[in-house]
Parts: C-alpha cells; sequence; structure tokens
C-alpha cells in the first residue's frame, strides 16, 4: 500500500497536481486542462483525479460569479440610461469587482499550486469534500 502520511501528495504527483492548479487560472483554458489531466491519470492516480476535479470545480465556480458580474454590468448599463452619474458609478464598482475576482481566484490558485508541490492533499471548501467523496 502507499506508505505516506494522511494528507500528503505522493512525491511522484505533486509536480502534475501543480500544474493543475496552475493552468486553472486561465479561464476557460483550465477547464480543458483540467479535463485533459483528469482523463490521462483517470486509471493512475485518485489523487490527481480528485485535484484535476476540484481545478474544473474551482474554474465552474470562477465562470457562475463572472456571469453574476456581467448580469451587473448589464444593470449598470441600464441604470446608466436613467442616471449617467449612478451608472458611472455601478461600472465602476463592477470593474473593481471583476478584477478583484480575477485576483483572488489566481491567489487561490497560486497557493494550492504551492502546497500541493510542497506535499500538502487541500480540499477547496465546500466542493472539496463533496469531490473526495464521489471519487473514493
Amino acid at each position: 500500500m502507499d506508505n505516506r502520511p494522511e494528507g500528503m501528495i505522493h512525491l511522484r504527483e505533486r509536480e502534475i497536481v501543480m500544474w493543475t492548479y496552475l493552468l486553472a487560472i486561465i479561464p476557460l483554458f483550465g477547464i480543458l486542462a483540467a479535463g485533459i489531466i483528469y482523463l490521462t491519470y483517470q486509471e493512475r492516480s485518485r489523487t490527481v483525479v480528485f485535484h484535476a476535479k476540484q481545478a474544473i470545480a474551482g474554474q465552474a465556480c470562477l465562470l457562475l460569479v463572472i456571469i453574476v458580474i456581467y448580469l451587473f454590468y448589464l444593470f449598470a448599463r441600464l441604470v446608466g440610461n436613467v442616471s449617467p452619474r449612478l451608472g458611472t458609478w455601478f461600472l465602476t464598482f463592477d470593474e473593481w469587482v471583476l478584477w478583484l475576482t480575477f485576483i483572488a481566484y489566481a491567489c487561490v490558485c497560486f497557493y494550492y499550486a504551492w502546497r500541493s508541490l510542497n506535499g500538502h492533499d487541500l480540499e477547496f471548501p465546500y466542493i472539496g469534500a463533496r469531490l473526495r467523496d464521489r471519487s473514493e
């Protein structure tokens, strides 16, 4: 069996898990890259498969947040037709939220990549435990 401590990634799997998270930073391409890693390692490593599914789920959550931000953008454009000053404020707020969302997501991906390279087997909040239950 495996002689690694609980909560640690095997040495030969660390780099591929790290690349899974680093590639997940790029919107939409991250889903494709994680999907390829998932299909490649499906029969070889449950750990890599779990982290690939987790990267795909993280991308899906990011895309849902971006859709909500875009809907707020449309709302701000409509408000701008009625009140240009308030519309400008809403559009500026929307732009800040969009950039902060991308920066926060990139920081999370970098953190998970760095921790996985050091051997830590981490789960995303809320979705990580559900994905792990389904994969085992």
